[in-house]
């Protein structure tokens, strides 16, 4: 990328760990995924798998689905991109 990076590509580049400590996205994640997704919120660090296993949260758009936990890679239908305030 070049030039400045504006806070929404900043915001859509991060990637989260089990502890909720944000890092710079690997480059094979899409842009429109779960956790960049304003439906989605991340699990608390004692619902989150072990290291290394992903990155789980609740997707509000499937909870009356009964598939409500996601990881933070995945992606649907129904992606809705948080807002940068």
């Amino acid at each position: 990328m070049d030039g400045q990076m504006t806070l929404s590509d900043f915001i859509l580049s991060r990637w989260f760990d089990r502890y909720g400590d944000a890092k710079q996205a690997p480059e094979w994640v899409s842009e429109e995924r779960c956790g960049n997704c304003s439906m989605w919120t991340i699990l608390d660090e004692y619902e989150q798998p072990p290291s290394g296993w992903g990155v789980k949260g609740l997707c509000g758009s499937h909870r009356g689905k009964n598939q409500y936990k996601t990881n933070q890679s995945s992606y649907c239908q129904d992606f809705k991109r948080k807002e940068c305030i």
